[in-house]
Formats: C-alpha cells, structure tokens, sequence
C-alpha cells in the first residue's frame, strides 16, 4: 500500500513539473495571413490582381501597397491630365505618391454609407507575356463616397499594367497606364482627388 502511494506521489509530481513546463499547453492559433481570406498569395499575376481589387473594395492600405514594387512603381495618368492645369498633380507618379494618395482617399470615405464607401468592378485580359513580365488591359468602373464635398465620384475607363515577377518567383505591378472613358473621370483623378 505505501508502494502504491509513493507511485502516485511520484506520478502526480511528474504530471505537475511537466505541466509547469507548458507541455500540455494547446498551442496558439497561427497569425491569419494578412487580409485573411482576401489575400491570395502572389504567386501569380492573376493572384496579384484578385489582391489589388480585394483591396481597393475593402480599402485596406498596407494590402494594396503590397500588390505595387516599392522600387520600380510607376503611374501614368493619361496625356490631358499631365498637360492640364493640375498637371503638378500627375507627374513624376511613384511608389510613394501612390501611397500617400491612396491613403488619403480611402481616409476621406464616407464609412456611413451602406453597403460600402468604394465598389471597384474591374475586368482584365492578358496583352503579352515573356518569362518574367506580363501585360494586362483592365476595364474598370469604380465609385466612391467620400465626407466632403462633392461626396461622390464615379470612374470609367481603361488601365494597362504590367506585372514583374522578382528572383523569389513573387509578381508585383510594376506599371500602370491609365485612360478614362469619354465622359468619366479616370482613376488617377479619383486617386488625387481632383474631381
């Protein structure tokens, strides 16, 4: 009997030091990827595109920056905005102008309005491709409610980009020409918010 004892002890202090080590401890959830479901890895230029559209309708900053090469990144606005009388506003269109554009506009939406501040509808098909570069046209439609006036904005037009992939087999826009429809507004004037 006091054999039987001192196994108990014996096991009941062995449980109580390896439980003290956090053995039995359930491991935490791995971190979501970033955006979750909205986020595709961007292993494709097709992936890369499907991010940059999640990303505007959710209008999630760090995600759609991520769809751009920091380095490499260009805009082009079309000819009559550069030539225009807000021309200071379209050249020389980086990475950071991006970003700092981008930003602004999407915290200039107006959150009340239901169902969302910003719908972007946007349809591609491949121009051209070589190994590590592709050209793609795009449709888009967008819309956008923002706190000011004139508290809406509605771009139609055509938008040509060109997708890199790096020496890690990941894709990024490098490139992005921009056209609007007769009658709208282009997506470079929505993004500077010259409307």
């Amino acid at each position: 009997m006091v054999k039987n004892i001192k196994r108990v002890t014996c096991w009941i202090s062995i449980i109580l030091v390896l439980n003290s080590c956090n053995l039995f401890k359930l491991p935490e959830p791995p971190e979501p990827s970033p955006g979750g479901e909205d986020w595709l890895f961007p292993d494709s230029p097709s992936n890369v595109m499907q991010n940059f559209i999640n990303s505007v309708n959710n209008f999630n900053i760090s995600l759609y920056l991520r769809c751009f090469d920091k380095n490499e990144f260009q805009f082009y606005p079309e000819d009559r905005l550069v030539n225009g009388p807000s021309g200071d506003l379209y050249r020389n269109w980086d990475f950071e102008v991006e970003s700092t554009r981008v930003t602004n506009l999407f915290n200039s939406l107006d959150l009340g309005h239901i169902p969302t501040p910003i719908v972007l509808n946007l349809s591609y098909n491949l121009i051209d491709s070589v190994e590590n570069l592709v050209r793609l046209r795009a449709n888009y439609d967008l819309i956008v409610y923002i706190k000011e006036s004139p508290g809406s904005a509605h771009a139609v037009g055509e938008s040509q980009f060109t997708l890199k992939r790096d020496q890690t087999n990941l894709w990024s826009i490098t490139e992005w020409y921009d056209q609007a429809d007769s009658g709208y507004l282009s997506f470079a004037e929505v993004k500077a918010r010259d409307f």
